[in-house]
């Protein structure tokens, strides 16, 4: 039950890092010459929605952000539209262990634990040790639960644990979409990822974090809920508007810069995740037709990012009309 604790929060993290838009705004020459472009012509109803064309085929990719709270209501008449006709629809990557990974996966996630006899907020500087209880304790937590991990898997469920306290879900607007896309009744849409995240190297790398390495990702951890906790609905208010700027404004990527991102198999990850989003819909493209995509606001934001190296390779782009 534990192993499986872990790895259903490095399988969360790592969405959440390829499916969230969570990064202070950056400067002007850091942008996407693409977004900026089409954010001058207006902003339509609705999140942000832009529209891929080669030819006869389309896509329509919607910019997600997490986490969003559950109770979060919006409207996108075009995104409905679009779903209605559409033949596939691509949803953020998915986080699988490889049947090749399964030997080793159980050593790793102990290596992932405190040794024997040692527990965790002990451990810590005392200022970081405060922070930590303090934050449990406002969330109604005993040390027990995280007193076996080390800080960086503590710091991971921690935040999950706040989430969940604070009514956020780092699942959507994903399962938003899928639940208005089976609403469209007659309508057959196949639904896949956009890629599938290997998950054995994230926890193989995880295994050879320094100490230091460890409080730093705990410290990033706490760093993004105190984040949430000030601006995380402002953001999500913002992104339910297409309200770009406040977005960017409102949104941290603390725990992305200053823990996954040392993780050796991650170093590349905004690359990684930008080429095989562009990958992925130019194999929409080929295929023709309609489709609708999820691709996270810091890979469309970020410049030269999906839509400006889609733009680059002759497709056009687009806001769909009201």
């Amino acid at each position: 039950m534990r192993q499986g604790l872990v790895l259903i929060a490095f399988s969360l993290l790592t969405m959440a890092a390829g499916a969230r838009a969570q990064e202070v705004a950056a400067p002007p020459s850091d942008t996407s010459a693409v977004v900026e472009e089409l954010v001058i012509e207006g902003r339509p109803m609705g999140p942000a929605l832009w529209t891929v064309k080669r030819g006869e085929a389309e896509v329509v990719v919607l910019g997600g952000l997490v986490p969003l709270p559950h109770q979060l209501n919006w409207t996108s008449p075009r995104l409905e539209r679009a779903l209605g006709v559409a033949d596939l629809l691509l949803v953020p990557p998915q986080g699988r262990p490889q049947l090749t990974d399964l030997p080793g996966m159980t050593f790793r996630v102990a290596s992932l634990r405190q040794g024997l006899g040692e527990r965790l907020e002990p451990n810590l500087s005392p200022a970081l040790r405060a922070r930590f209880v303090q934050v449990r304790e406002r969330l109604g937590k005993g040390p027990g639960r995280y007193d076996h991990w080390k800080p960086a898997i503590a710091g991971l469920m921690l935040l999950a644990d706040f989430r969940e306290h604070e009514g956020l879900s780092t699942g959507k607007p994903a399962t938003t979409v899928q639940r208005m896309a089976k609403a469209q009744r007659g309508r057959r849409l196949k639904i896949e990822p956009m890629a599938d995240i290997h998950l054995g190297a994230m926890v193989k790398s995880a295994a050879s974090l320094t100490p230091a390495q460890h409080e730093a990702c705990l410290t990033a951890a706490l760093n993004d809920i105190e984040g949430e906790t000030a601006r995380a609905r402002t953001a999500a208010q913002a992104w339910a508007i297409g309200d770009l700027a406040t977005v960017r404004a409102n949104a941290s990527a603390d725990l992305l810069d200053r823990c996954l991102l040392q993780l050796p198999s991650l170093t590349s990850l905004l690359e990684q995740d930008t080429a095989q989003s562009v990958m992925s819909l130019d194999r929409a493209l080929s295929h023709g037709g309609t489709t609708v995509a999820i691709i996270d606001l810091r890979l469309l934001l970020r410049a030269n990012g999906v839509l400006d190296r889609l733009k680059a390779q002759g497709a056009e782009i687009s806001v769909p009309r009201d």
